[in-house]
């Protein structure tokens, strides 16, 4: 269920450059990771509306908490939705390694509230994920260049923001189902502004595709803040303003 509500991506009416530059591999850009350092923890609320609608209800939120060190960092995601009447936990930790993808080590998880919210433990080396949960253990392929959703909150906001630049990794993983995608993009599609606060917010657009899923949304301001993420062309993730710059 939770895969539905976040990663069932819409399209957008976005205008593109008309000669697409040619997407630079994401382990060869010179990201500047120190970055992450001022990420803290930031709140989104998570707000839908039902199909045809445009009005959006506020469902629940989701809290972002990055830690960098000298030799690794580590990545903390919290979800508490109601849907449908029923409450939707998720704790979910990834200790990366201080590259490029953000690549995992180690994932935790613990789901409370439907079965596709999944508690399990998984450790990473050489490629292979050894998945332990309900005192069962089993592996699964974890590929060199793999970028985890939670990874690629905090990336976003480090990519190149000149229109038409295109970066591709080659694996994408849906962490709290241990779905593995392969084939994604990230194209900046250029300036757009978001009505917060009562002032207009300069952001940069980009637009994720790949792995059979619809595009999906995220506005960096000009700080390098994930303000916004646009998911199903009705689910949004809006940051709290009270959450800007916090450490």
């Amino acid at each position: 269920m939770i895969r539905h509500m976040l990663f069932c991506f819409a399209m957008l009416a976005v205008v593109f450059p008309a000669h697409a530059e040619e997407a630079t591999p994401l382990g060869q850009l010179d990201l500047d990771l120190s970055r992450l350092k001022t990420w803290g923890s930031k709140v989104y609320t998570f707000e839908a509306s039902r199909p045809g609608s445009n009005e959006k209800t506020i469902l629940g939120e989701m809290t972002l908490t990055t830690k960098v060190t000298d030799e690794a960092v580590a990545l903390t995601d919290q979800f508490e939705i109601d849907y449908r009447g029923q409450k939707l936990t998720l704790d979910l930790t990834h200790q990366c390694e201080k590259d490029n993808f953000l690549s995992p080590v180690r994932i935790e998880s613990k789901g409370e509230g439907d079965d596709e919210l999944g508690t399990f433990v998984a450790t990473v080396e050489d490629g292979q994920a050894t998945i332990r949960r309900n005192g069962k253990e089993r592996e699964m392929e974890l590929p060199e260049g793999t970028v985890t959703f939670s990874a690629f909150f905090r990336l976003v906001t480090l990519l190149p923001r000149e229109r038409g630049s295109r970066v591709s990794f080659p694996h994408w993983l849906e962490s709290e189902e241990l779905n593995l995608k392969n084939d994604f993009m990230v194209e900046c599609t250029g300036q757009d502004g978001l009505p917060l606060g009562g002032q207009n917010v300069e952001c940069t657009l980009f637009r994720l595709t790949g792995g059979g899923i619809r595009p999906a949304y995220y506005w960096v301001d000009g700080g390098g803040v994930l303000r916004q993420v646009l998911i199903d062309d009705r689910k949004l993730l809006r940051l709290k303003d009270n959450t800007v710059g916090q450490e």
